[in-house]
């Protein structure tokens, strides 16, 4: 089973007038989702400005878990995207070292990117879902489900690049869904209730993300399904987006913040 890894960027929000603003570390509860949901993080550094590690982050890079992809600028003043083209660039270097490995995540709630190539897209969320540790739990006994309950992880993601993968194939929402979601809804089941048996405290989150897939006609697709017990929906919707142009990547996907969760 190929390894799957993501590049993280500081929480940073996309201003009015077309800026964006970064400042400090990814929550808590943001580096416990990734790192449950996959094998490996890059927060990348550059030689611009430096970013010092959380105690979160310092922990998991001992651990061999978290790597710095170090990014060097060729400008030499302090320019307001500096984060995200040292993320653009570190997600450049790992897929052309380990093509298919990676995806982008940015904390943020709009995505940004430096050189862009206007694209109608899907947007995508699976909404209230998503169980991921509570912020204080110790990133040990993350570790330590990981490494027992690896079948169930491993299935989750096999269902979720599935159902990218059909869509992106088919550019047909609805059919690629239909053959998707329903093995998709017993991971996440299976995941949930290994969670509650290892006594991990958790929160019900969703999943928000664009794929780039070049859908011509308009689809705004929302499917329900009763996952862990409360009502859970799927939606899918295309809209035009712009995507990274300097990543070079085929069919890029990104994940961004969901902003809203429910206690479990």
């Amino acid at each position: 089973m190929v390894k799957k890894g993501i590049v993280i960027s500081p929480p940073f929000k996309v201003l009015p007038e077309g800026g964006v603003t970064c400042g400090g570390s990814p929550d808590a509860q943001d580096i416990r989702k990734y790192l449950l949901y996959w094998d490996e993080i890059d927060y990348p550094s550059n030689n611009n400005i430096f970013i010092e590690l959380s105690d979160d982050l310092a922990f998991l890079q001992n651990c061999n878990v978290l790597k710095r992809t170090h990014a060097v600028l060729n400008d030499a003043h302090i320019d307001p995207f500096v984060f995200i083209t040292a993320q653009e660039q570190a997600f450049k270097e790992n897929e052309a070292a380990e093509k298919g490995k990676w995806s982008l995540a940015q904390l943020s709630d709009t995505q940004f990117y430096t050189n862009t190539i206007p694209e109608i897209g899907i947007e995508f969320e699976l909404r209230k879902c998503l169980s991921v540790p509570e912020k204080d739990v110790p990133l040990n006994d993350i570790l330590e489900f990981k490494q027992k309950r690896e079948s169930e992880l491993i299935a989750l993601r096999i269902y979720l690049d599935e159902l990218y993968q059909s869509i992106i194939i088919a550019r047909d929402i609805p059919r690629a869904k239909n053959a998707a979601l329903n093995k998709l809804e017993l991971a996440l089941k299976d995941i949930d209730k290994s969670i509650d048996d290892f006594s991990i405290r958790k929160a019900i989150t969703s999943l928000r993300g664009t794929i780039a897939v070049n859908v011509t006609l308009p689809i705004d697709v929302l499917y329900a399904m009763p996952v862990l017990g409360i009502s859970v929906s799927v939606s899918f919707a295309t809209k035009p987006l712009l995507f990274p142009q300097s990543t070079n990547v085929e069919n890029p996907l990104t994940y961004i913040k969901s902003i809203k969760k429910d206690l479990g």
